[in-house]
């Protein structure tokens, strides 16, 4: 799922974090040029890293279950 909310980077974590399904890989943008990337367990295992999904979107980093930056 990808989608743009206008909101801080703090809620743009939140609502990743509960829109997170074991099989989802979830990416929220907001006007700011934010990105935040949450991924599943089963998203992890069948290769979705969002350290790795957030490298298309810009620059940033984090862990394999979570990531944010900027769009670049």
């Amino acid at each position: 799922m990808e989608e743009t909310v206008d909101t801080s980077p703090d809620e743009m974590r939140k609502i990743a974090k509960e829109l997170s399904g074991d099989n989802k890989v979830i990416v929220l943008t907001n006007n700011e040029g934010n990105i935040v990337v949450s991924c599943g367990k089963m998203a992890i295992e069948s290769g979705h890293k969002a350290c790795n999904v957030i490298k298309k979107y810009g620059k940033g980093g984090g862990r394999d279950d979570f990531a944010q930056g900027v769009k670049g």
